[in-house]
């Protein structure tokens, strides 16, 4: 690294995989002190990589080294088996960073996080799987960070206090995946300028009663972006026909066969479909359905459509007549993505021929 490149101003962001392992206990971390001394001067972004307790020493120490300048750090362990977690610490490493405006730590850090001071400049914090459990709560400090638009909190403990959530009046995209949810909470409708909610990987919203679990969505008119992946719907949730705000709309994973089964609407009618751009619906129908009734007419209002992810839904046989029916009304439409199993009568070339603006793309 010890060339005249290396002391170029490209050098803003490093990545860095502290190693716990007996058999690398000799790194030379001092050969990495010296080059951050030598060549840092311009980092302001910093990605960790903890696998044991014992990295959290040297962690601190680069820390200590350009966290005053930093605007990006991430903290992260993918070590299930010698976890990472920083046990009942309040993170007080972090008034090491006093400009952090990005925030994320994910499997090294137990909930007593939930009690720390963080850098009061964070617009975007993801807290993702604290501890054995995961957050209890929503932390109070976060009510303080004025200028807070992005928060991740994944893996929360199944019976985790969301109340605080309300509070956080400036949050425009928020993640709770894989928290055990089995209902969407209330105190989202506080969140006046939320734009963007993934909530992947909570089955049970799909259960019994779903409308219920769901309804909340309803009252959220500023959404442009949703993702419920794998939750176990049965169908696009009724509660979103009227958000006239909604982009992209991914649903992924999810369980259409009983509503294919009983000929139910897996696609209602409503207002947010004239703005839906991007729908992504991929391994929800293995059951045999008819593409007409499943996709062509619910999607005929779908006039600013641009991109459709259906691959392996195994149920749905695409060929050529099908698909430009499909794409017909869509003037702005440039991407079908299926799988080759599911148009194996479909003549692309052809389709390029009055399609010449979209691309057919197989995922398998």
């Amino acid at each position: 690294m010890q060339t005249d490149d290396a002391k170029s101003t490209l050098w803003t962001e490093i990545c860095v995989n502290i190693p716990t392992h007996p058999a690398f206990r000799k790194f030379p971390l001092d050969s990495l002190y010296r080059w951050i001394l030598l060549y840092g001067a311009n980092i302001t972004s910093l990605t960790l990589e903890i696998n044991g307790i014992e990295g959290w020493g040297p962690a601190q120490a680069l820390l200590g080294l350009v966290g005053p300048r930093l605007s990006s750090l991430r903290v992260y362990s993918d070590n299930d088996d010698a976890p990472a977690f920083e046990p009942k610490s309040k993170a007080p490493w972090l008034a090491l960073t006093p400009v952090l405006q990005a925030l994320e730590l994910e499997g090294v850090v137990d909930i007593s996080i939930e009690k720390a001071n963080l850098p009061s400049g964070l617009t975007h914090l993801a807290l993702n799987g604290c501890g054995q459990t995961g957050l209890t709560r929503i932390p109070e400090t976060l009510s303080t960070l004025s200028s807070l638009h992005s928060l991740s909190l994944q893996f929360m403990d199944p019976g985790a206090d969301l109340e605080g959530l309300s509070s956080l009046k400036s949050l425009k995209q928020l993640d709770l995946s894989s928290c055990s949810l089995s209902v969407i909470p209330s105190e989202l409708t506080a969140l006046d300028h939320l734009s963007s909610l993934t909530l992947n990987d909570n089955e049970e919203l799909g259960g019994r009663e779903n409308a219920a679990r769901v309804a909340v969505l309803a009252n959220l008119p500023r959404l442009a972006v949703l993702e419920m992946r794998d939750c176990g719907l049965k169908n696009v949730p009724d509660s979103i026909t009227n958000l006239t705000s909604l982009r992209t709309l991914l649903l992924g994973y999810n369980d259409f066969n009983s509503t294919v089964t009983d000929r139910g609407v897996i696609i209602p009618d409503g207002p947010y479909l004239s703005s839906l751009e991007l729908l992504a619906m991929s391994d929800c129908i293995s059951e045999p359905a008819n593409i007409i009734e499943v996709l062509i007419k619910p999607l005929a209002a779908a006039k600013s459509l641009q991109v459709l992810r259906i691959y392996r839904n195994w149920g749905i046989a695409l060929n050529t007549a099908v698909a430009a029916a499909l794409l017909k009304g869509k003037s702005h439409f440039r991407k079908l993505e299926y799988s080759e199993d599911m148009g194996v009568e479909m003549d692309v070339r052809k389709l390029k021929k009055v399609f010449p603006g979209v691309t057919f793309k197989v995922v398998e």
